[in-house]
Protein backbone atom coordinates (compact mmCIF):
# COMPACT_ATOMS: atom_id res chain seq x y z
CA UNK A 1 0.00 0.00 0.00
CA UNK A 2 0.99 3.83 -0.53
CA UNK A 3 2.45 5.52 2.35
CA UNK A 4 1.52 9.06 3.90
CA UNK A 5 5.59 9.46 3.48
CA UNK A 6 5.35 8.31 -0.08
CA UNK A 7 2.53 10.60 -0.96
CA UNK A 8 4.45 13.36 0.16
CA UNK A 9 7.41 12.61 -1.69
CA UNK A 10 5.33 12.34 -4.73
CA UNK A 11 3.52 15.44 -4.47
CA UNK A 12 6.94 17.29 -3.50
CA UNK A 13 8.40 16.08 -6.44
CA UNK A 14 5.11 17.24 -8.67
CA UNK A 15 5.37 21.06 -7.00
CA UNK A 16 2.48 20.25 -4.97
CA UNK A 17 1.71 19.86 -1.46
CA UNK A 18 -0.80 17.43 -0.03
CA UNK A 19 -3.56 19.39 1.95
CA UNK A 20 -6.02 16.49 2.44
CA UNK A 21 -4.65 15.08 5.78
CA UNK A 22 -1.09 14.26 8.34
CA UNK A 23 0.05 11.92 9.95
CA UNK A 24 -0.99 13.27 13.43
CA UNK A 25 -4.87 12.91 11.79
CA UNK A 26 -4.03 9.31 10.57
CA UNK A 27 -2.84 8.59 14.34
CA UNK A 28 -6.23 10.25 15.55
CA UNK A 29 -8.24 8.08 13.68
CA UNK A 30 -7.15 5.47 15.77
CA UNK A 31 -7.01 6.80 18.84
CA UNK A 32 -8.96 5.46 21.67
CA UNK A 33 -11.18 8.53 22.63
CA UNK A 34 -13.83 8.75 20.24
CA UNK A 35 -14.11 12.44 19.76
CA UNK A 36 -10.54 12.87 19.10
CA UNK A 37 -11.49 10.10 16.11
CA UNK A 38 -14.64 12.23 15.03
CA UNK A 39 -12.25 15.74 14.83
CA UNK A 40 -9.83 13.70 12.79
CA UNK A 41 -12.74 12.66 10.75
CA UNK A 42 -14.32 15.73 10.20
CA UNK A 43 -10.89 17.49 9.43
CA UNK A 44 -10.39 15.52 6.41
CA UNK A 45 -14.22 15.54 5.38
CA UNK A 46 -14.21 19.28 5.51
CA UNK A 47 -10.34 19.10 3.94
CA UNK A 48 -11.70 16.80 0.59
CA UNK A 49 -15.05 18.65 0.43
CA UNK A 50 -12.97 22.15 -0.02
CA UNK A 51 -10.44 20.41 -2.57
CA UNK A 52 -13.24 19.44 -3.91
CA UNK A 53 -14.87 23.28 -4.53
CA UNK A 54 -11.52 24.17 -5.40
CA UNK A 55 -10.69 24.59 -9.10
CA UNK A 56 -8.30 22.21 -9.74
CA UNK A 57 -8.04 21.11 -5.65
CA UNK A 58 -7.41 17.36 -5.97
CA UNK A 59 -6.82 15.58 -8.93
CA UNK A 60 -7.96 11.91 -9.94
CA UNK A 61 -4.36 10.55 -8.85
CA UNK A 62 -3.98 12.15 -5.64
CA UNK A 63 -7.66 11.00 -5.25
CA UNK A 64 -6.66 7.69 -5.76
CA UNK A 65 -3.33 7.86 -3.62
CA UNK A 66 -5.23 9.67 -0.68
CA UNK A 67 -8.18 6.84 -0.74
CA UNK A 68 -5.68 4.12 -1.01
CA UNK A 69 -3.82 5.03 2.33
CA UNK A 70 -7.54 5.88 4.04
CA UNK A 71 -9.00 3.09 3.09
CA UNK A 72 -8.59 0.20 5.48
CA UNK A 73 -9.19 3.69 8.72
CA UNK A 74 -12.48 4.18 6.90
CA UNK A 75 -13.86 0.62 6.41
CA UNK A 76 -13.00 0.50 10.22
CA UNK A 77 -14.83 3.40 10.56
CA UNK A 78 -18.32 1.92 9.63
CA UNK A 79 -18.07 -0.34 12.71
CA UNK A 80 -17.28 2.67 15.17
CA UNK A 81 -18.94 2.79 18.17
CA UNK A 82 -19.53 6.71 17.71
CA UNK A 83 -22.50 7.16 14.92
CA UNK A 84 -21.13 10.45 13.50
CA UNK A 85 -17.85 8.77 13.35
CA UNK A 86 -19.14 6.30 11.20
CA UNK A 87 -21.59 8.83 9.09
CA UNK A 88 -18.15 10.36 8.24
CA UNK A 89 -16.36 7.73 7.35
CA UNK A 90 -18.88 6.12 4.83
CA UNK A 91 -19.50 10.23 3.91
CA UNK A 92 -15.95 10.48 2.88
CA UNK A 93 -15.71 7.41 0.53
CA UNK A 94 -18.92 8.98 -1.42
CA UNK A 95 -16.99 12.10 -1.89
CA UNK A 96 -14.03 10.22 -2.69
CA UNK A 97 -15.80 7.91 -5.01
CA UNK A 98 -16.40 10.03 -8.25
CA UNK A 99 -13.04 11.13 -8.12
CA UNK A 100 -11.15 8.01 -8.18
CA UNK A 101 -9.00 6.98 -11.66
CA UNK A 102 -9.24 3.09 -11.00
CA UNK A 103 -12.21 2.84 -8.60
CA UNK A 104 -12.48 -1.01 -9.00
CA UNK A 105 -9.69 -0.93 -6.80
CA UNK A 106 -11.70 -0.10 -3.60
CA UNK A 107 -14.91 -1.68 -4.44
CA UNK A 108 -14.84 -5.26 -3.60
CA UNK A 109 -13.88 -4.55 0.13
CA UNK A 110 -15.98 -1.17 0.31
CA UNK A 111 -19.46 -3.77 -0.32
CA UNK A 112 -18.24 -6.33 1.92
CA UNK A 113 -18.14 -3.73 4.33
CA UNK A 114 -21.62 -2.59 4.08
CA UNK A 115 -22.76 -6.09 3.74
CA UNK A 116 -21.12 -6.73 6.93
CA UNK A 117 -22.72 -3.58 8.54
CA UNK A 118 -26.01 -3.59 7.14
CA UNK A 119 -26.46 -7.87 7.96
CA UNK A 120 -24.51 -8.26 10.56
CA UNK A 121 -25.16 -8.60 14.11
CA UNK A 122 -25.29 -6.05 15.50
CA UNK A 123 -26.88 -4.30 12.09
CA UNK A 124 -26.14 -0.65 12.34
CA UNK A 125 -28.69 1.08 14.33
CA UNK A 126 -28.80 4.79 12.62
CA UNK A 127 -31.51 5.33 9.72
CA UNK A 128 -29.19 7.82 8.42
CA UNK A 129 -25.95 5.83 8.06
CA UNK A 130 -27.94 2.72 6.87
CA UNK A 131 -29.35 4.76 3.99
CA UNK A 132 -25.38 6.45 3.43
CA UNK A 133 -24.29 2.86 2.98
CA UNK A 134 -26.54 2.07 -0.06
CA UNK A 135 -26.44 4.90 -1.58
CA UNK A 136 -22.53 4.38 -1.55
CA UNK A 137 -23.66 0.89 -2.67
CA UNK A 138 -25.22 2.14 -5.19
CA UNK A 139 -22.81 4.62 -6.22
CA UNK A 140 -19.96 1.70 -6.41
CA UNK A 141 -21.85 -0.37 -8.03
CA UNK A 142 -22.80 2.01 -10.79
CA UNK A 143 -19.09 3.11 -11.31
CA UNK A 144 -17.57 -0.20 -11.43
CA UNK A 145 -19.89 -2.88 -12.67
CA UNK A 146 -17.54 -5.59 -13.18
CA UNK A 147 -17.40 -6.16 -9.92
CA UNK A 148 -20.83 -7.08 -9.83
CA UNK A 149 -19.98 -11.00 -10.71
CA UNK A 150 -18.27 -11.73 -7.60
CA UNK A 151 -19.62 -9.28 -5.39
CA UNK A 152 -23.45 -10.57 -6.41
CA UNK A 153 -23.97 -12.64 -2.99
CA UNK A 154 -22.99 -10.09 -0.53
CA UNK A 155 -25.15 -7.22 -2.84
CA UNK A 156 -27.90 -9.83 -2.98
CA UNK A 157 -27.92 -10.38 0.84
CA UNK A 158 -27.90 -6.57 1.18
CA UNK A 159 -30.71 -6.32 -0.73
CA UNK A 160 -32.57 -8.50 0.96
CA UNK A 161 -31.85 -7.34 4.60
CA UNK A 162 -32.42 -3.41 3.40
CA UNK A 163 -36.03 -4.08 1.47
CA UNK A 164 -37.32 -4.93 4.80
CA UNK A 165 -35.81 -1.97 6.64
CA UNK A 166 -38.23 -0.04 8.73
CA UNK A 167 -36.54 3.33 6.87
CA UNK A 168 -38.76 3.91 3.99
CA UNK A 169 -35.65 5.76 1.87
CA UNK A 170 -33.69 2.53 2.35
CA UNK A 171 -36.17 0.51 1.07
CA UNK A 172 -36.50 2.69 -2.15
CA UNK A 173 -32.51 2.45 -2.70
CA UNK A 174 -32.72 -0.94 -2.24
CA UNK A 175 -35.15 -1.16 -4.66
CA UNK A 176 -32.81 0.83 -7.04
CA UNK A 177 -30.35 -1.54 -6.33
CA UNK A 178 -32.02 -4.75 -7.56
CA UNK A 179 -32.99 -2.55 -10.73
CA UNK A 180 -29.39 -1.94 -11.53
CA UNK A 181 -28.54 -5.47 -10.97
CA UNK A 182 -31.31 -7.01 -13.15
CA UNK A 183 -29.83 -4.55 -15.86
CA UNK A 184 -26.64 -5.53 -15.51
CA UNK A 185 -27.67 -9.21 -15.75
CA UNK A 186 -29.71 -8.80 -19.14
CA UNK A 187 -26.43 -7.28 -20.03
CA UNK A 188 -24.12 -10.23 -18.73
CA UNK A 189 -26.27 -12.27 -20.67
CA UNK A 190 -26.66 -10.94 -23.78
CA UNK A 191 -22.60 -10.52 -23.76
CA UNK A 192 -22.40 -13.89 -23.37
CA UNK A 193 -24.53 -14.98 -25.82
CA UNK A 194 -23.09 -13.11 -28.57
CA UNK A 195 -19.68 -14.42 -27.50
CA UNK A 196 -21.24 -18.10 -28.06
CA UNK A 197 -23.79 -16.67 -30.86
CA UNK A 198 -26.44 -18.68 -28.48
CA UNK A 199 -29.85 -16.92 -27.88
CA UNK A 200 -29.59 -14.88 -24.95
CA UNK A 201 -32.39 -16.39 -23.57
CA UNK A 202 -30.12 -19.96 -23.03
CA UNK A 203 -27.53 -18.24 -21.35
CA UNK A 204 -28.02 -18.77 -17.97
CA UNK A 205 -28.69 -15.65 -15.62
CA UNK A 206 -25.99 -15.35 -12.69
CA UNK A 207 -28.82 -14.01 -10.78
CA UNK A 208 -31.78 -16.31 -11.50
CA UNK A 209 -31.04 -18.15 -7.99
CA UNK A 210 -31.29 -15.32 -6.04
CA UNK A 211 -34.24 -13.38 -7.46
CA UNK A 212 -37.02 -15.59 -5.01
CA UNK A 213 -35.83 -13.94 -1.80
CA UNK A 214 -35.72 -10.56 -3.29
CA UNK A 215 -39.09 -10.51 -4.71
CA UNK A 216 -40.65 -11.82 -1.52
CA UNK A 217 -38.85 -9.18 0.28
CA UNK A 218 -39.93 -6.66 -2.13
CA UNK A 219 -43.14 -7.75 -2.53
CA UNK A 220 -43.93 -6.85 1.63
CA UNK A 221 -43.52 -3.40 0.07
CA UNK A 222 -46.55 -3.30 -2.09
CA UNK A 223 -48.63 -2.65 1.17
CA UNK A 224 -46.79 0.13 2.09
CA UNK A 225 -48.12 3.38 3.25
CA UNK A 226 -46.44 5.62 1.08
CA UNK A 227 -46.96 5.71 -2.39
CA UNK A 228 -43.18 5.60 -3.59
CA UNK A 229 -42.40 3.07 -1.27
CA UNK A 230 -44.92 1.21 -3.35
CA UNK A 231 -43.98 1.97 -6.79
CA UNK A 232 -40.55 0.97 -6.23
CA UNK A 233 -41.50 -2.08 -5.12
CA UNK A 234 -43.38 -2.93 -7.99
CA UNK A 235 -40.71 -1.30 -10.04
CA UNK A 236 -37.98 -3.80 -9.04
CA UNK A 237 -40.25 -7.47 -8.54
CA UNK A 238 -40.75 -5.98 -12.40
CA UNK A 239 -37.23 -6.01 -13.42
CA UNK A 240 -36.52 -9.30 -11.14
CA UNK A 241 -39.13 -11.43 -12.36
CA UNK A 242 -38.00 -11.92 -16.00
CA UNK A 243 -34.74 -12.73 -14.67
CA UNK A 244 -36.42 -15.78 -12.65
CA UNK A 245 -38.56 -18.59 -13.09
CA UNK A 246 -41.98 -19.04 -14.10
CA UNK A 247 -42.73 -20.15 -10.41
CA UNK A 248 -41.25 -16.67 -9.10
CA UNK A 249 -44.47 -14.92 -11.28
CA UNK A 250 -47.04 -17.32 -10.03
CA UNK A 251 -45.83 -16.35 -6.16
CA UNK A 252 -45.70 -12.66 -6.66
CA UNK A 253 -48.97 -12.12 -8.40
CA UNK A 254 -51.35 -12.38 -5.42
CA UNK A 255 -49.09 -9.66 -4.12
CA UNK A 256 -49.46 -7.68 -6.90
CA UNK A 257 -52.86 -7.84 -7.54
CA UNK A 258 -54.02 -6.24 -4.24
CA UNK A 259 -51.73 -3.26 -5.11
CA UNK A 260 -53.45 0.27 -4.85
CA UNK A 261 -50.96 2.77 -6.36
Amino acid sequence: PISFEQIIKRNIMAGTAPTLYTQRDLNCLADPDRNTRKRALEKIHNELTALINKRDGITSSQAQEYQTVLLAPLLKGFKDSAEKCRELSVLIMAKFLPLLTNPAAFAEPTIKAIKERLTGQPPEESEEVRLAMLQLLLASLTRTPSTVPECLHDVVSTVERSALDKFPDAKKVAADIAIFLAEQDIAACAAAAGASAAPSSLIPSPLQDHCPAMVRAFASNLSHQQQKIRLSALQAIGALVPRADGKVLSEALPAVAKLNL
